[in-house]
């Protein structure tokens, strides 16, 4: 039987969730006013503007260790978060050649980022890249990776689908690029692009939330052990202006850009049709399933995942 879905609530308080009827996965409104059928909601909302908050929210980047030293060119405007640079993917490259042997390096500025772009027989470490960081690293086939991907979104040939003004798809596009930089982003958006099912990811000034077309699909089997369902259609909700859940403290405080993982691990498990059934200690084991937690705390895509990444606290309720 389908276990019972819940609304959103503060941390550790469990209230059944009304049920209106489900939401199709594209189109409707940009704001989302009531619950949807079998949507799954991030607990605990608390907004903040983008602005002056964003940046006390945010850690500076960790200095690489042991990375090679980069003699940087600037090229063209750095995108900012909210900001769509001029049409077409990128500009042209700036080679340098480091100092001590270190490989050579290239930085690329496009609609997903600034990049510094290594060779990828360079080992590293590449530096924990930052949200709010003028630059982000990576190795030349992942760069490739994230270009054709993202590509794909912005000129809409993806499974993955962006519904809203020019300002929340490009600043959707850098939270997306930056996901990319690390492996369980690249994975994790690598498998949704080539899903049978959508995903869109559409602007909310409330919660974070997914729904699903239709839900019953999106379930895993009640067999023992539970098998894939058919998948289903996923429609993310994104607040990008959203830096905090709860009162903000440690771990609560976090890029929006982690809220749009959380969101969007819930749509891989959906179009896939592993929507995890039940409850433990009072938790949907859903939320489990997409933080990252008591069974699934092993998954390699999850929100903690993501948070280890970047070097961010990791999650240890919903």
């Amino acid at each position: 039987m389908p276990d019972a879905t819940q609304t959103v609530r503060p941390e550790g308080e469990t209230t059944p969730e009304r049920r209106p009827e489900a939401r199709g996965s594209t189109g409707g409104s940009s704001r989302m006013n009531v619950q949807l059928k079998g949507a799954d909601y991030e607990a605990g909302a608390n907004y903040l503007s983008p602005g002056g908050g964003a940046a006390a929210a945010l850690r500076p980047p960790p200095a690489p260790i042991g990375a090679p030293v980069q003699m940087e060119k600037t090229e063209g405007t750095t995108p900012t978060e909210g900001t769509q640079t001029t049409e077409g993917a990128t500009t042209p490259e700036t080679t340098t050649e480091a100092p001590d042997n270190a490989p050579a390096s290239v930085t690329k500025t496009t609609d997903y980022g600034k990049f510094i772009v290594y060779p990828d027989d360079f080992v590293g470490p590449l530096p924990v890249n930052d949200r709010a960081a003028d630059t982000w690293t990576l190795h030349q086939k992942d760069y490739d990776e994230l270009i054709a991907k993202l590509d794909a979104v912005k000129g809409g040939t993806s499974k993955i689908k962006l519904s809203g003004d020019a300002t929340f798809k490009s600043g959707t596009l850098l939270d997306l690029g930056w996901l990319m930089t690390v492996g369980v982003g690249q994975q994790l958006i690598g498998e949704l692009a080539a899903a049978s099912f959508t995903t869109t990811i559409e602007k909310t000034d409330g919660g974070n939330a997914c729904g699903y077309d239709p839900d019953a699909d999106s379930w895993e089997t009640t067999d023992t052990p539970p098998q894939k369902g058919p998948g289903a259609n996923a429609t993310v909700y994104y607040n990008p202006a959203r830096l905090q859940i709860g009162d903000g403290a440690g771990w609560k405080t976090r890029p929006p850009a982690i809220g749009l993982a959380h969101e969007l691990v819930h749509a891989w498990t959906a179009v896939n049709g592993q929507r995890a059934r039940g409850v433990t200690e009072g938790t949907n084991n859903r939320e489990l399933q997409a933080v990252g937690l008591g069974a699934y705390k092993d998954a390699v895509i999850s929100e903690n995942q993501f948070r280890a990444a970047f070097g961010l606290p990791t999650r240890p309720v919903y």
